[in-house]
């Protein structure tokens, strides 16, 4: 019994290594260099566009009767401790902050 089961395996053996498929091996294709040669350059059309930057233009007013700067500040600016903001920006029209006159035409810094 012994011998036929050694018989089995040396012949499955046998068969299973005559049944695998032969390898053949890779071609491989050595690279071949292409060099390029570039006959005309072509140039994209450069397009500029210039921008006027125009600075922001202070707001002005126009003084009424009986205004104040701190009247002003209070309504251009909601609190009239600000009222130090147009006299520094109008110190060349304004020489006493306390003196104003309906008319004059004030800056309103940012």
């Amino acid at each position: 019994m012994k011998i036929n089961y050694i018989l089995i395996l040396i012949s499955i053996a046998f068969v299973m290594a005559s049944c695998g498929a032969k390898e053949e091996p890779v071609k491989t294709e050595t690279p071949v260099e292409e060099t390029v040669v570039l006959k005309e350059v072509i140039e994209e059309p450069v397009v500029e566009e210039v921008v006027e930057v125009i600075p922001p233009q202070p707001k002005k007013i126009i003084v009424k009767n009986g205004e104040w700067l701190y009247d002003i500040a209070r309504d251009q600016y909601g609190d009239f401790h600000d009222w130090r903001k147009i006299y520094e920006a109008n110190k060349d029209k304004i020489s006493n902050p306390d003196i104003i006159h309906p008319g004059m035409e004030l800056v309103l810094p940012e």
